[in-house]
C-alpha cells in the first residue's frame, strides 16, 4: 500500500476522537450491561484474544492487520461479538480497500478521509459477518459466506491475523419473529460466544494467495490500458482494491475467491463444532443451495430460517 502524502494528519480531530470514544463507551457500557447485567452471557477463548490486542496496542508497531469473522445470527451480534474490554481497547474500524490517499463520498456530493488515511488507523481490527444478512436457523446452520471475505485475505499485503468466532443465543434476545415492542431486547437468555485459534495463514491461505499474486502478475503493468492520441497503448497501475476486468470476472479469480471463502467459512465450523453442534451439511456452504429461497429476500424461509436483510 503506498505511504500517506505527508499533509496529512496521523490521527482525526480531537473533537472527532472524544466524540468517537464517547460513542463506543455508552454503546460498550450498554452492551455489558445486556449482556452480563441481564442475559448469562459465557465467553470462551476470550484470554488468548485479548494477547493479540494486547500485542497490537502500539499502533505505530502493527505490521498486520487484524479480522475477526463469525456467524450473523442477530441485529445484536455486531455488540456481543466484541465485548466490552475488547471494544475499549480497539475502537477503529477502517475501510480495507481505500488507500491512504484517497477519499470516500456517502451521497455524491460530500467527501470524506478513508479512515485509513491516518497513520493510527492502519493495520486496524475489522469485524466481518461473510452471511452478509442475519440468520436464525433452528440448527445454527449458516448461509454461504460472500467473497468480500476472500478480498480481504487474498489481496490485504500483508495478510491480516485472522481469528475466527462462533455467536449463539444472541438470536433470543432480539428473535426476528419477536412481537412488539421489537426494539427491546428479551432479557434473561444464555449466550455464548466463542473465540476460535488464531489461524495460520500461511498454511490455510498460502497457496491461493501465491496463485493470486501470479494471476495478478500476469495482467502485468497495463492492468487498464487506454489509448494515446498517437493509438498506443499507455498502461496505468492498478491501486490496491482496484481490479481489471479479468481479476474481477475471470474463471481463475473466480476460483480462488470461492476456494478462499470456502477455507475460512471452515474456520469457523471448527469453532461450531466446538460448542458441540453437529457437522454442516456440505450444500450449504453453496450460493446455489440458497437460491431455493426463491426472490423472497427477508422473513420466514422455507427451510425454517429467518432472514433479515441488514
Amino acid at each position: 500500500m503506498a505511504n500517506p502524502p505527508p499533509n496529512h494528519p496521523s490521527k482525526p480531530s480531537l473533537p472527532w476522537r472524544v466524540g468517537s470514544l464517547t460513542v463506543m463507551s455508552i454503546t460498550s457500557l450498554i452492551s455489558r450491561s445486556v449482556l452480563f447485567g441481564s442475559c448469562k452471557t459465557e465467553v470462551y477463548g476470550l484470554e488468548a484474544f485479548l494477547r493479540i490486542l494486547d500485542e497490537r496496542k502500539s499502533t505505530e508497531r502493527r505490521e498486520r492487520g487484524l479480522l475477526t469473522v463469525s456467524n450473523h445470527i442477530s441485529v445484536y451480534s455486531g455488540d456481543s461479538a466484541t465485548p466490552a474490554d475488547a471494544h475499549l481497547l480497539c475502537p477503529d474500524l477502517v475501510d480495507p480497500f481505500s488507500g491512504p490517499h484517497l477519499t470516500y463520498t456517502t451521497n455524491g456530493t460530500d467527501s470524506f478521509p478513508a479512515p485509513s488515511a491516518y497513520l493510527s488507523r492502519r493495520h486496524s481490527w475489522i469485524h466481518i459477518f461473510p452471511e452478509g444478512k442475519v440468520h436464525q436457523h433452528p440448527d445454527k446452520a449458516m448461509r454461504y459466506f460472500k467473497w468480500g471475505v476472500a478480498r480481504l485475505i487474498l489481496e490485504a499485503d500483508p495478510i491480516p491475523r485472522v481469528v475466527p468466532m462462533w455467536i449463539e443465543g444472541v438470536n433470543e434476545v432480539m428473535d426476528e419473529a419477536r412481537s412488539a415492542p421489537r426494539w427491546v431486547p428479551r432479557l434473561g437468555k444464555r449466550i455464548r460466544v466463542v473465540f476460535g485459534q488464531e489461524i495460520d495463514c500461511n498454511e490455510v491461505f498460502g497457496d491461493l494467495r501465491r496463485r493470486w499474486k501470479e494471476l495478478r502478475s500476469q495482467e502485468g503493468v497495463g492492468n487498464d490500458s487506454s489509448q494515446a492520441e498517437d493509438g498506443r497503448e499507455t498502461a496505468t497501475v492498478m491501486e490496491v482494491g482496484i481490479l481489471s476486468h479479468r481479476l474481477k470476472y475471470g474463471d481463475e479469480a473466480v476460483e480462488l475467491r470461492i476456494e478462499c471463502t470456502k477455507r475460512i467459512r471452515e474456520q469457523v465450523l471448527r469453532v461450531r463444532r466446538s460448542m458441540g453442534w453437529p457437522d454442516d451439511d456440505p450444500k450449504s456452504g453453496l450460493a446455489d443451495t440458497w437460491r431455493l429461497e426463491g426472490s423472497k429476500q427477508e422473513g420466514l424461509m422455507k427451510d425454517g430460517s429467518r432472514v433479515r436483510d441488514v
